[in-house]
This record gives structure tokens, sequence and C-alpha cells, in this order.
């Protein structure tokens, strides 16, 4: 086998649209021309996701949230027994961490106060879910928001109550506009799997194919079953606005097996 070190070459304007090389987030490594076949790209034994960009492929990288700036490799199969180790450079980035005030239980902030853990209870269903690795890519990125409302969290953010510092934010909090809204499929894909939450709550786990993964919920009138094909069209279930903790819904996504910020992924991020 022939190795390569390669410096990693200047994006083009679509290329750069992913690219947030922080700890949660994104990073765009460009490679070959599309002329040639679609490379295996690997972070440690990862897989990553292989895309075409405007002349070449590029490989989405997810950045974990505990991730230590500094410099990294990928490396890079061109199917011709010949790799490219590739030079990632994950730049420091500091999340807010925010008061919650004792007698509201709010944040002091425009943020809200951290919801309950929806999947600890799960986590291995959630590990599985996560590390799902099926082709052909079915996900045409960006994104779409699986509900119209504003986001009430800032990923990353931890808060602190009492003297304590929460485990930061790995995912993306929606509050939907009106009293009870459908749910959709933020993108093309699979229904992996489904985890009942209580008796009329549940999260549905969606593979949108090479290691992009969507998880969201709670949802209530549950519209889809595991193997079900899904499209953006597709109403997944609803959420219900003001009903307790059920009118926020959580939307965590995967990549590489790493939750990152879903904003950064999404056609119009905030």
């Amino acid at each position: 086998m022939l190795i390569h070190l390669v410096a990693n070459p200047a994006f083009g304007s679509s290329e750069m649209r992913f690219h947030h090389p922080i700890p949660g987030g994104i990073v765009n490594v460009s490679l070959t021309s599309i002329d040639n076949p679609r490379p295996e790209v690997k972070f440690g034994n990862r897989r990553l996701l292989v895309m075409r960009g405007t002349d070449q492929w590029v490989a989405l990288l997810g950045v974990a949230l505990d991730t230590v700036p500094g410099r990294y490799i990928v490396s890079v199969n061109h199917n011709d027994d010949e790799t490219d180790i590739r030079e990632v450079n994950i730049k420091p980035h500091r999340y807010p961490v925010q008061k919650v005030l004792a007698q509201t239980g709010r944040s002091a902030g425009a943020d809200r106060s951290s919801p309950q853990p929806l999947l600890s209870d799960h986590k291995s269903k959630v590990a599985d879910c996560s590390s799902q690795w099926t082709e052909p890519l079915v996900a045409e990125l960006p994104l779409r928001y699986p509900v119209p409302g504003q986001s009430t969290h800032v990923f990353g953010s931890r808060h602190a109550e009492a003297g304590q510092i929460s485990q930061p934010t790995d995912h993306a909090v929606l509050e939907p506009q009106s009293g009870v809204s459908r749910v959709h499929a933020p993108d093309g894909g699979r229904v992996h799997s489904v985890i009942q939450v209580d008796t009329d709550r549940q999260v549905v786990c969606i593979d949108h194919g090479l290691g992009l993964i969507s998880i969201i919920g709670p949802l209530q009138d549950l519209n889809v079953q595991i193997e079900d094909r899904v499209t953006t069209a597709t109403a997944l279930g609803t959420v219900v606005l003001g009903d307790g903790k059920l009118g926020r819904l959580q939307w965590f996504v995967a990549l590489n097996g790493i939750f990152v910020n879903p904003m950064l992924l999404v056609e119009n991020p905030e």
C-alpha cells in the first residue's frame, strides 16, 4: 500500500456550506474529481459520508463535542491500493454556560432550561441506531426542519444550577409554532427503529444512509413503523405545543457515529 500525506485542497463555495471545524461541528474534506470513483474515507476505524461537490468528492467528518482542538488525520482510499492521509484542523470553540434561575427553572437568557434527558434510559438502542452504515446514500443534503418552529436551546450549551454543571446539549430542541404540529422526516431514508419512551410517546430513528442518522421525538400519534421508507413529505407523528414536556421536539443528528449540531446541516441555519 502506497501512502501519501497531502494538505486539504481549497474548497469551492458549495463545499464550504457545511464546514464548521469545531467540537460538535463538521469538517469538510475535499477529495478527488467526481470523474473518479467515490473514494472510501475513514477517521480512525469510522467510515465517513462522501458526497458529490461541485467538481470534487467531499467527505463530511462529524466532530465530537469533547474533541480536543488540534490537528487530526483522515485516510482516503482511492480503490487503487493508494492511500492519502489528509490533515484536518479542529479549532477551539467556547459554548455558553447558562445559569438556571432557581425560582422559575428557566435559564438567565433567551435559552430555556434544559429538557429532561429523552434517551438516557435507552443508550444501547440509541448507540445501535447512531452507528448504522448503509448504502447507497438516500439523503440529499441539506436537511429540512422536521417541524416549523423556533430553536429554544443552544447546541453545546450547558446549564449551571446549585453549583452543578450539566452535560452539554448534544441535540436541537424545537418548539412548534401551533398547538398541534405534524413532524416530518428531515430527509429521505429508512426507519431503523422506534423507541418507546412511555405509554404515548415514541422516538423515531431514521437512517439516511452512509452514517447520517436522525433521532426525533417525543412523538404522539406515530405514523410510521420499522423498515418504512420515508421522504420529507412523510409525517412521522405529532408534537403538541404547551403540553408540558410534550411541547418540545428533540432532534439528534449523528454523523459517523458522532452527534453533531443539526443546525449546521439544515437548509436555512440560524
